[in-house]
């Protein structure tokens, strides 16, 4: 369990350091562990650094548990609290597959439209809406070929239904193979909310594991945690506008979502 003599043992000058520097020194001290378990570490110290800053904790509050099974212990507002990590892909889990999909499809109905077997560009940056993902047989939707065509010959996208961005970086001198050709789907940034039910099922990977926990260390832990995480990967989200509904109910005493960047955390659950 906690020591309480850690705090007092740490450097002088780590009160002077921020949360984001003392946690960069923490993932640095990492480096010993076997791979895979460095990894986890590090990704869980990222996670929870937004957190820190949300509640205002100097790291030297918070201690991470190595080879334990809850992943950080902290001491705050008189309690030791006991803190579980996990993280939540929307993107990953449910769009991944049906968005490459799409994109597949507009790859080759560009790859149609271009007359001639080479060209003078090599990249095409595009930024898809919403609707051409969810439109079914988008290969032959007349509209969305029209808006394809516009877009190759003046890129203006005012009032197109599936496209929000699209550009050529373009080589004049140069000629190469239309087969060559490189796509380079982008998404609208942190704007999408993240699905509810994505947030739910990360939480429910966890709630059968905190009934193990309190078994484990029985009366330790005054409260403990859960610290839902969004990876930096999973483009296109944000934690913003995150919530649960009223009658929501958990044996955690809370539950936060963050984001790394911009770093943001929402209070969920507060039991």
């Amino acid at each position: 369990m906690w020591n309480d003599n850690f705090t007092n043992e740490m450097d002088m000058n780590s009160l002077q350091k921020t949360p984001e520097q003392l946690i960069d020194e923490e993932i640095e001290s990492l480096k010993m562990l076997p791979k895979s378990d460095m990894l986890q570490a590090q990704n869980e110290y990222r996670e929870i650094e937004p957190l820190l800053l949300f509640l205002d904790i100097s790291c030297t509050q918070i201690k991470r548990r190595h080879g334990q099974p809850i992943d950080f212990e902290l001491k705050y507002g008189g309690k030791n609290i006991a803190i579980e990590i996990t993280d939540v892909r929307p993107y990953l889990e449910n769009y991944k597959i049906a968005k490459k999909a799409t994109e597949n499809v507009v790859e080759e109905v560009i790859k149609n439209m271009i007359i001639g077997d080479t060209i003078s560009y090599f990249q095409i940056d595009i930024i898809l809406k919403e609707k051409a993902y969810s439109t079914k047989r988008l290969k032959t939707n007349l509209v969305f070929q029209k808006e394809i065509q516009e877009f190759l010959q003046i890129r203006n996208c005012e009032g197109s239904q599936y496209i929000e961005s699209f550009s050529k970086r373009e080589y004049p001198d140069v000629s190469i193979p239309k087969d060559k050709l490189s796509f380079n789907f982008q998404y609208e940034g942190f704007l999408a909310k993240i699905p509810s039910e994505c947030i739910c099922n990360a939480i429910s990977k966890k709630e059968d594991k905190l009934r193990d926990y309190k078994t484990l260390y029985g009366e330790s832990f005054d409260e403990y945690w859960l610290c839902i995480g969004l990876p930096l990967e999973e483009r296109g989200y944000s934690i913003c506008g995150a919530s649960l509904e009223s009658n929501f109910i958990s044996d955690y005493q809370r539950i936060y979502i963050t984001q790394q960047l911009p770093p943001k955390t929402i209070l969920l659950h507060n039991k």
